[in-house]
């Protein structure tokens, strides 16, 4: 290696040997690959880092969305399994104290329904738990017009009928519910009412503070199929346009970049499409990160890399220096 240097320089006008030159010349191809190497592992590493991330939201959502599913499936079966028990078929015309006395009982054990009640045909509550809105009209509830065609679930709101009845403590928002309501038949195949339950939205929002918990940093919210946020920060605000959320219900789960209020966030999101013979409400879950945070782990390798090949060029430097001097010392 020596020999050939000493042919390139012969070739320099006058064959006169510059050390420094040399050196500086040197030092600067060492800092110029340094650049570039640097710059590109930067750049790899963000791309990298990113879609770790939103790869990461997108799996936090799945994971919520599905969990979400699977719970409700789990009340819905409960309240079909209720209201199609061949046993209790007497029960729903005889005593609305008996009735009362089985809907207690049921509530008793599945305390995540605030409310489950059995309305005649033509909307009269006959029994509830609690005895709430027992000899009121439903008939013009949803929940109630929807069950007496069939199985129905209806999407999270805030109680109408329920909320001055039900228990609550001072300064908590309005209770929300699912409503899920069956037919109840005899056996006949006569109608004989709906069978309704409202199940609290405290069941899910102890879901999502879970995956806040385990996620440090990450933004969680539950839009509605129209994406409207159901549960989360500033819930009734729409964060996204109609056709994201379009986009988000047709591809089911996915990620992308979104702007809000001037913040880059890294979104991944995973529609909640129902479980077995369970429907689903089409609940977009979503889970945000800022980009900010996502590319500041990616600086700091960059920078490592920047620090580790400083400490080269100077090892670098410090040979090229030393090459030089064994160049100056060995006659041309």
């Amino acid at each position: 290696m020596l020999e050939v240097l000493r042919r390139g320089l012969r070739k320099l006008p006058g064959g006169t040997i510059r050390p420094r030159q040399l050196g500086a010349f040197l030092a600067l191809v060492c800092i110029l690959g340094l650049v570039i190497v640097s710059g590109i592992a930067a750049r790899l590493s963000s791309a990298a880092v990113a879609e770790r991330i939103q790869q990461n939201m997108v799996t936090t959502a799945t994971g919520l969305a599905d969990r979400l599913d699977m719970d409700m499936f789990e009340r819905y079966r409960e309240i079909r399994n209720l209201a199609n028990m061949r046993p209790l078929a007497p029960i729903w015309e005889g005593d609305p104290a008996q009735v009362q006395a089985v809907l207690d009982q049921v509530q008793a054990t599945m305390k995540h329904f605030a409310w489950i009640g059995f309305a005649r045909p033509d909307g009269t509550v006959l029994a509830a738990t609690r005895g709430l809105l027992q000899g009121v009209s439903v008939a013009a509830r949803p929940w109630f017009k929807d069950g007496l065609r069939g199985p129905a679930v209806g999407d999270l709101h805030e109680a109408v009928m329920l909320a001055k009845l039900l228990d609550a403590r001072p300064g908590d928002d309005p209770e929300r519910f699912v409503d899920i309501a069956f037919p109840v038949r005899a056996p006949d195949g006569r109608l004989l009412g709906v069978l309704g339950a409202h199940l609290s939205s405290r069941w899910a929002e102890g879901l999502r503070q879970r995956v806040l918990k385990a996620q440090p940093g990450t933004k969680v919210s539950v839009l509605s199929a129209g994406g409207v946020v159901l549960l989360g920060e500033d819930p009734g605000s729409a964060p996204f346009a109609a056709d994201e959320v379009a986009r988000m219900g047709v591809t089911r789960s996915g990620a992308f970049v979104h702007r809000f209020n001037g913040v880059q966030m890294l979104t991944g999101y995973a529609v909640a499409d129902g479980a077995q013979d369970y429907p689903g409400l089409k609940w977009i879950v979503v889970a945000q990160q800022p980009s900010d945070a996502a590319f500041a782990s990616a600086y700091r390798l960059a920078f490592t890399i920047i620090a580790v090949g400083g400490v080269v060029l100077i090892v670098c430097g410090g040979l090229s220096l030393w090459l030089v001097g064994r160049i100056r010392a060995t006659p041309l």
